[in-house]
C-alpha cells in the first residue's frame, strides 16, 4: 500500500473485505491507519473498503480508519438507502468526536447483488456523502453480482451484463451522482482486454474504472482522459459555433454534422476535463452557451 502511488492512480482503495482473511481484519485496519498517516495531504484519493454490514466488521472498520487522510469509506454489498443513512450517521459523529471536517468523507456505495442493483438509484439518493458509485464490471464465475443476478460465466465482451450495468449508470446518474466507476477484468495480464473493456465502460457512462494490477491504470487513464484528436474536435467545434454565432445562426455545418448548442455543451464538457488533467487545449472561443444542466 506504501509503494501504490507510484502506480499512477487517481485514488487508492485499501481492502478490508474478500481479500482479508477473517483473523487478519484487525492487522489490516493497522496497517491501514499506517498508511493514512503516511499519505495525509497527498494529491490521490485515499478510500477504504468496508465490510458488508451482515459480517459484523463494519463498525470496528470504522473505528479504524475515520482519521485525517481518509478521503471515503467504499460499503461493499450495499443493499438498500438505510446501509448507507447508517453509515453517514456514524461517519458524522466520529467526524465531530475526532475534530474533523462535518460531511468530507464520502460514501461510495458498492452494490455487489441484485437487491443493490436494484434500488441503485434510492440508494444514491440517499446521502448527501454518495458522489460517486459503482457499476458492474468483467464479472466471471464467482464474482459477487454476477453470481446474485444468476450470471456464472461471461465473455470478454461482457455483453451478458450490459444491461445490469447501463442500468447501474443510467440510476446514479438520475440520482445526480455523476462520477461512475466501472470494475474490470481479473485476467491479470491481457491488457489488450483490459482497454476493450474500459473503452466499452467509457460508452455506457463510466467515468472510470477500478482495477486489480498496477499494470491495468495506465490503459484506464489513456483511455478515459480525453485524447489528442477529441480536444481538437471538441475546440474547433467550439471556434465554428463561435463564429455562425457572430454571423446570426446557432445551427451550423461543421466537418459533414450539424453542430448547435447541445453539442457545444458536451465540447466545453471535454476540454473543462482536459484542463483538470493539466492538458493544452490551445486557443478556444468564448461563447455564450444557453446554461443547461440535467435535473438530478
Amino acid at each position: 500500500m506504501l509503494k501504490a502511488p507510484k502506480f499512477g492512480a487517481d485514488a487508492f482503495a485499501y481492502d478490508l473485505e474478500d481479500s482479508v482473511p477473517t483473523d487478519e481484519k484487525e492487522r489490516a485496519r493497522e496497517a491501514i491507519q499506517v498508511v493514512l498517516a503516511e499519505h495525509a495531504g497527498q494529491p490521490f484519493g485515499k478510500f477504504v473498503r468496508l465490510n458488508s454490514w451482515d459480517s459484523g466488521h463494519v463498525l470496528a472498520d470504522l473505528l479504524a480508519v475515520v482519521r485525517n487522510g481518509l478521503d471515503g469509506v467504499m460499503l461493499a454489498k450495499t443493499e438498500s438507502p438505510t446501509d448507507i443513512v447508517t453509515i453517514d450517521r456514524i461517519l458524522g459523529d466520529l467526524e465531530r468526536a475526532r475534530g474533523l471536517e462535518l460531511g468530507k468523507i464520502e460514501i461510495v456505495p458498492v452494490c455487489e447483488t441484485a437487491k443493490g442493483a436494484y434500488y441503485q438509484h434510492e440508494i444514491c439518493l440517499s446521502s448527501s456523502r454518495v458522489r460517486r458509485t459503482g457499476m458492474m464490471g468483467a464479472e466471471t464465475f464467482g464474482a459477487d453480482l454476477a453470481r446474485s443476478v444468476g450470471i456464472f460465466t461471461a465473455s470478454d465482451d461482457v455483453s451478458e451484463v450490459l444491461y445490469v450495468t447501463g442500468r447501474l449508470s443510467l440510476e446514479a446518474r438520475a440520482a445526480g451522482v455523476t462520477q461512475v466507476i466501472a470494475g474490470m477484468t481479473t485476467k491479470l495480464d491481457d491488457l489488450d482486454l483490459v482497454r476493450r473493456l474500459a473503452v466499452r465502460f467509457k460508452a455506457l457512462g463510466a467515468t472510470g474504472c477500478v482495477v486489480v494490477h498496477p499494470s491495468h491504470a495506465p490503459v484506464c487513464n489513456e483511455v478515459f482522459m480525453p485524447s489528442a484528436e477529441e480536444i481538437q474536435d471538441a475546440r474547433d467545434m467550439v471556434n465554428a459555433l463561435s463564429r455562425g454565432v457572430a454571423d446570426g445562426t446557432a445551427a451550423i455545418r461543421h466537418a459533414g454534422r450539424l453542430v448547435d448548442y447541445a453539442h457545444i455543451r458536451v465540447a466545453q464538457d471535454i476540454l473543462a476535463q482536459a484542463r483538470r488533467y493539466g492538458m493544452d487545449v490551445g486557443d478556444v472561443a468564448d461563447v455564450d452557451i444557453p446554461a443547461y444542466a440535467p435535473e438530478s
